[in-house]
This record gives C-alpha cells, sequence and structure tokens, in this order.
C-alpha cells in the first residue's frame, strides 16, 4: 500500500471529486439536508436510569453511567443528583452509595475530587455528585446496580436502604440523528451536537469532516474542559480525530455558539455505516487515575453518494482552521517533448478570522496506476488569508506527450512538520481532499480572433490579447509573428509576468517561439506589446495555428527577469485573426501597432556635378504613448525602384522614441513627431539614363531580421516632381 495513506490519523477532510458526467462519490447526509435544516430537540445530559425517595418529594437520581477503558480494566463514571423539594437545607454527608456488579460483586466507589467539597443541598435546589469505581474488564454497563441507603446508628449495620436501581438492557448513550444533547460544563449548560458532516473516500481511505457545534445555554461563562473526539465504528473501533480551533481553558459566553472542525481519517475496510461521534473529556477520578469522561455520543446519520462537479466549494480542515476550496482547472499542455498536467485551486477563508495559506503538496494519479508528484506554486502576491480573502495554487507534473490515460484524480496534501516516534523529524504529507477529472475535458478552450482573456491572480492582474499576425518570408521557413498586448489590470505599478509562449497546430504539432521582452514596470491600465515569433514550417498555415501562453514558472515560483522557465501555469489559448497581405496603396496612416506612419511632400533631384540622386520626403511618426514595446533590430525600410529597372536604393530605420535624440539628416533612427528625411545614392552613370526615367516606386517595409521584411505600404511616382 502506498505510505501516502498511511500518514497521521490527524488528518483531514472533506474530498471533492470531479468530472463532466462520471465522477467519484464524496459522501454525505442520507437525505441531503444538511445538519442544520433539522429540527432542534434538545435531550438532557446522559439520561437517568432512575431515582429513590429519599422522604418527602426529594429524590436522588443516577444518571451519566458510562464505562472508560483503562489499561488495567474499566473505570465506571456515573452522577447522583440529589433534588430537595423541601423547605429545609439537605446535607449529603447522610446519604452513600453502592455500587454492584455481576453475581453481586460490590466495587468501591469514591467521589471525583472536583466534587469532594461539595456537601450541602440548598432547600428547593438540586445539585450533582459524581462518583468513580474500579471495575472488572469484562463488566458491561448493564452488569451494574447501585444501591443508595441513608446513614441511620438505630440499624444494623448502621445503614438504612433506600432503593435500588439498574442499568437497563437498553440503556443507549448515544444522541439520535438529528437532535442536539445538553452536557453541564463548569456547572453552566452548553447544548452540543453536530450542525453538518461530509466525508470523502480515496482508494483506502475515508476522510471525514464533522462539525460539532456547542451552545452555552446558562447565564455564566462556561469553562470547556479539555475534550477529546473519536469517530466508532459500528465494529466498535475507534479511530481519533483532530479538533480545529479549540484551546486549552477557553470560555464559552453565554448564547455564544462555537462549531468546532473534526477530521481525521479510517480505512475503507470498516465501511461507511452505523458510526458514531464520541465526545470526552479528561478528568482526574482518584488515586492518581485519569480517565476519559463521556460528554456526549451522537449516532452519525448513514452516508449516500452525491455528484460534485468543476468549479464548486468544498471545505477542508486544517490545525489551523476551516477552509474552502475550488478546483477551477485541470489541463494537460504542451512543453517541449512533453505535456504537463497542470490544476489550478482557489483556497477560500469564508471564516471570520484571518488563515495561513496552508503549506500545500500534492500528486497526480492516472487511471488509478500511475502516480506523479506534483509541485505547487504560487502566484499571488499574499501573506495571509482575511476574511472573504482567496489565494490561488498550481499543480504541477510532466508526463511523456505520448502517454494516453483516461482519468486523472488530483489528490491536494499538506505538508506538516513532525514524526512518528522513532522516526526522524520530517515534513508529513497529510490528504486534503481528491478531485478526478476525465482527460477528454482538459482541453484549453481557445477564444475566437481579437477576444481578450484575463489573468486575475492577486497582484498580477492583466488582461491579454492578439492584435494582429505577420508572416515574414525566410529561406526555411516562414517567421510567423503575433502581436500580443498585455494590459496591467493591477492600481500601481507592476512588472508583468514573464511568459512561456507555443504555437500548436490543429494536429498536435507544437512548435517553440521566441517573445521580446519588456523589463520595465508597467502603470496602472498601462499596456505592453510583446512580438511572439515562431518559424512556421511549409506546409502550415498560420491562420490554423493556435497561440498557447502561459506564466512561466522555475521550481516552485515564478520565473524572475533572465531566468529560463522550466514550466508554465494559468494556460490561455489564441485564436490568429487574419493577415492582411496585400500592402496599401497610399503613404498614409502606415500602421506597425503601436506606432504609425506618414509620408508627404515626397520627391527626387539629381546632383549633375556628383551623379548624387536624392529622395526626400517629409514624415509623421507616432506611437501610443500608454504601449510599451520592445522592438530592438526592428527597423522601417525606406525602398525606392525605378519603374524601368534601371536603378534602385534603400535604408533602414530603427523605431526611436520622443527619448531618442534627433540626429539631423541621415539619423538611423525615425524620431517620433513631424520630421523631414532625405535618402541618397552616389549614381554618375544615372545623368546618362534620363531619357527612360519615367515613374519609380517607393516602398515601406517593416523588418524583424536583415533578410526578414514585409511589405507595407507602396506607391508610384514620377521623377523629379513633388507630390503631396
Amino acid at each position: 500500500m502506498d505510505n501516502r495513506w498511511k500518514q497521521s490519523l490527524a488528518a483531514l477532510s472533506l474530498a471533492a471529486v470531479l468530472a463532466s458526467g462520471t465522477v467519484a462519490p464524496a459522501l454525505v447526509y442520507a437525505d441531503g439536508a444538511p445538519a442544520a435544516a433539522a429540527t432542534e430537540e434538545v435531550l438532557n445530559p446522559l439520561p437517568p436510569i432512575g431515582s429513590v425517595s429519599i422522604g418527602g418529594n426529594s429524590t436522588i437520581e443516577v444518571s451519566r453511567v458510562v464505562l472508560s477503558p483503562v489499561e488495567d480494566g474499566n473505570v465506571a463514571t456515573f452522577t447522583l443528583t440529589v433534588h430537595n423539594k423541601g423547605a429545609t437545607e439537605l446535607q449529603f454527608i447522610d446519604y452513600w452509595v453502592r455500587l454492584h456488579g455481576p453475581g453481586g460483586t460490590q466495587f468501591p466507589v469514591g467521589l471525583i475530587p472536583e466534587d469532594k467539597l461539595k456537601n450541602r443541598i440548598p432547600a428547593y435546589s438540586s445539585v450533582d455528585f459524581r462518583f468513580s469505581a474500579r471495575v472488572g474488564k469484562d463488566t458491561k454497563l448493564t452488569d451494574l446496580s447501585f444501591n443508595l441507603i441513608r446513614w441511620d446508628f438505630t440499624v444494623p449495620n448502621f445503614e438504612r436502604q433506600l432503593g435500588s436501581v439498574k442499568v437497563p438492557d437498553n440503556y443507549n448513550l448515544y444522541t439520535p440523528v438529528g437532535k442536539k444533547r445538553m452536557a453541564i460544563f463548569n456547572n453552566e449548560p452548553v447544548k452540543t451536537g453536530i450542525k453538518r458532516i461530509a466525508v470523502s473516500k480515496n482508494d483506502t481511505d475515508y476522510m471525514p469532516t464533522i462539525y460539532f457545534e456547542m451552545e452555552n445555554s446558562g447565564t455564566r461563562a462556561a469553562k470547556l474542559p479539555e475534550m477529546q473526539f473519536s469517530l466508532r465504528t459500528s465494529e466498535g473501533l475507534e479511530y481519533p480525530l483532530t479538533a480545529s480551533g479549540l484551546e486549552k481553558d477557553m470560555l464559552l459566553n453565554p448564547r455564544v455558539v462555537k462549531e468546532v472542525p473534526l477530521t481525521g481519517t479510517l480505512p475503507v475496510s470498516v465501511g461507511e455505516t452505523g458510526w458514531q461521534l464520541v465526545v470526552t473529556h479528561t478528568s482526574e477520578v482518584g488515586d492518581g487515575l485519569t480517565v476519559r469522561i463521556p460528554v456526549a455520543s451522537f449516532q452519525l446519520p448513514q452516508a449516500t453518494t452525491e455528484d460534485v462537479s468543476l468549479g464548486q466549494d468544498y471545505e477542508f480542515s486544517t490545525p489551523a482552521g476551516t477552509y474552502t476550496a475550488e478546483l477551477e482547472s485541470l489541463k494537460r499542455l504542451p512543453w517541449e517533448d512533453e505535456d504537463l498536467l497542470t490544476g489550478r485551486i482557489i483556497i477560500k477563508n469564508k471564516g471570520k478570522t484571518s488563515l495561513p495559506v496552508p503549506n500545500l503538496a500534492g500528486y497526480f494519479k492516472l487511471d488509478d496506476a500511475v502516480d506523479v508528484e506534483a509541485r505547487v506554486v504560487r502566484t499571488d502576491k499574499i501573506l495571509s488569508l482575511r476574511p472573504g480573502q482567496e489565494v490561488a495554487v498550481q499543480y504541477i507534473s510532466k508526463v511523456p506527450y505520448t502517454y494516453d490515460f483516461s482519468e486523472i484524480k488530483l489528490y491536494m496534501q499538506e505538508s506538516r512538520e513532525g514524526a512518528k516516534e522513532g522516526e526522524t523529524p520530517s515534513a508529513q504529507k497529510v490528504d486534503l481532499l481528491q478531485f478526478v477529472h476525465n482527460s477528454d475535458m482538459m482541453i484549453v478552450p481557445a477564444v475566437g480572433s481579437g477576444q481578450p482573456q484575463s489573468i486575475n491572480d492577486v497582484g498580477r492582474q492583466a488582461q491579454y490579447a492578439v492584435k494582429e499576425i505577420h508572416t515574414y518570408a525566410g529561406k526555411t521557413g516562414d517567421v510567423l509573428v503575433t502581436l500580443l498586448e498585455v494590459e496591467n489590470k493591477e492600481k500601481r505599478f507592476t512588472e508583468l509576468s514573464k511568459l512561456v509562449a507555443h504555437f500548436v497546430s490543429p494536429e498536435g504539432t507544437v512548435l517553440p517561439t521566441e517573445i521580446s521582452e519588456v523589463k520595465s514596470k508597467v502603470g496602472p491600465n498601462g499596456k505592453v506589446l510583446l512580438h511572439v515569433s515562431g518559424i512556421i514550417p511549409e506546409g502550415l498555415k498560420a491562420n490554423d495555428l493556435q497561440l498557447f501562453i502561459g506564466q512561466g514558472v522555475i521550481e516552485n515560483r515564478l520565473v524572475e527577469q533572465d531566468e529560463a522557465a522550466d514550466a508554465y501555469v494559468q494556460p490561455l489559448a489564441f485564436a490568429l485573426p487574419y493577415e492582411h497581405t496585400e500592402p496599401q496603396m497610399d503613404l498614409k496612416d502606415i500602421k506597425m501597432y503601436p506606432y504609425t506612419v506618414s509620408l508627404s511632400n515626397i520627391g527626387t533631384t539629381l546632383n549633375f556635378n556628383s551623379g548624387e540622386v536624392k529622395l526626400s520626403f517629409d514624415y509623421l511618426f507616432e506611437k501610443d504613448l500608454m504601449v510599451l514595446t520592445n522592438t530592438e533590430n526592428h527597423k522601417v525600410v525606406f525602398e525606392l525602384v525605378d519603374k524601368s529597372g534601371t536603378t534602385s536604393f534603400s535604408q533602414e530605420f530603427g523605431l526611436g522614441s520622443e527619448d531618442t535624440p534627433e540626429q539631423g539628416e541621415g539619423t538611423s533612427n525615425l524620431q517620433l513627431g513631424s520630421h523631414s528625411l532625405s535618402i541618397t545614392k552616389n549614381d554618375p552613370e544615372l545623368v546618362y539614363r534620363l531619357d527612360s526615367l519615367n515613374d519609380f516606386t517607393l516602398n515601406v517595409y517593416y523588418q524583424i531580421q536583415p533578410g526578414q521584411r514585409k511589405l507595407l505600404a507602396s506607391r508610384e511616382f514620377e521623377w523629379f516632381k513633388l507630390h503631396d
């Protein structure tokens, strides 16, 4: 058996199981209703078994009879309640009790130390006196009988028999399903009950979460004893439960309700029927003996199965408190020569106090056969979970891209420091939740052309959209460049997440890409334009591809600048838009997002002495200043080609900005704003070909690398004339 299922019994909770159509079961109330909806009926403290008269209307009642196991047998504890209905005070020193077992065996009894100083029972009042006695290990509750006596020195043995009470055969300590039980803490009545219950099941264990509730019905604060909780099966096997949110010597004020999540594990071999919750507290009963005395016991409802699905909330508990988890997505993603398995879980705090972010771990199980360890990545910038706050965690594993499976389970665990006796201290992994999903549902849906998608991690909120695509012819394949716009949705300047991207064909072919990074921080609502480029083999069409992007991670965190990612999370897929391949036929508003250039006053001149031919024009170069981009090595190319083919020349210009100093004529960068520009070529022979010069074409290209350019605009002009 896998060791991960043999972890501490102080574990966990409600399991969520997810899929579309077929799911694994989570266990809930048989009627489907939460316990809170049950009609509230409150029973008295552990039931009385009988009473005897002590004169007048006064009685001594025997109640709360229980057996508690100790090392060499059992300890019986019980309560005598003296009900004084008279007008004068009674003294308990005048009375006593004899405890008898099978065959008339007598067991010595003694008052519990806390009650030894009690004696007075005022008129018209009742007082409890608690007793304990060692009994045989084979003694049963129904073997016990209680003989009540009054000390009387006028009769033999000085004992006047008042009456006897025997534990009936039908004596039942358990509270029925849907009812509550009154308990007495620090002489104050406290209503106890089960508010709700959820049970999950994995391959080897049940993982119950029982929500135990206490309400002080008295008039003063009740000091809660140190309580223990266990789950008893129909075979009488007991499994400890861990309580969250109980502190030593905690006070429960009048009318205050305290909910205590109880979690644990027990093997599936015990079955799921006949479970009981046993609540006890530790008490000294004298002679240095400490026993666990029952506070209340509850019959748990029969559990049945309920289908659950993706996107729903499920509670789980840790020693720190109770959380809610939602499996937001479970995806299989391309990654080089492998595939990534990624699960995104939202952890929420729906309570009233802040909680730490759990130290989570986990793994994937494929077709109930193969376990794949997962690493946990946190992308939100959160230190703790305030009430109403949530945090996202990502689970990542890698599998061969050729590996097929039909069902996938994600096991969410918590790493807890500690070790069992005799072991080296280490982190123990305790199961919290189990999610089940169908492999057919693990695709990443692509949005249509131009539609945005968002990542909403706290501190990294951003919106992504594909603006346009451009194809640049190359020797071994075309270079496809996708313009990806990222908008900062945070309220502060933020360094956007470093991305990983792929082009994916309809057949599943994965093509690597490069991204032109922008390293500066982006202001609120500011935008970054990323150039995502990759080589497209011959035969693939750009418009058939999808762009996959995600936040790059390394180990268990997001990558920093200049680090290489080894996986990615938060996958988004985009259908690529239609590419405009035909150049525009004028030179106004030539778009090269986020830039625009317009040409005017275009003309050519020839110096007959030197043979220098010059192309001159004015240009208006504009940029969307809210958009940051990295256009290093990108050029705008102006090319003059004579229609007769007798001459041609061109010049490349970088993309400047408002911060780039203007360098005057012949500058290597275009400047933002309105400027004049001239391009020259020394061609002494041109003067002899003047009769062949009629028209020329001015072409404007966008170039990403030498030899890789795309024609954006083109227009014909007459030589040696000025054109608007």
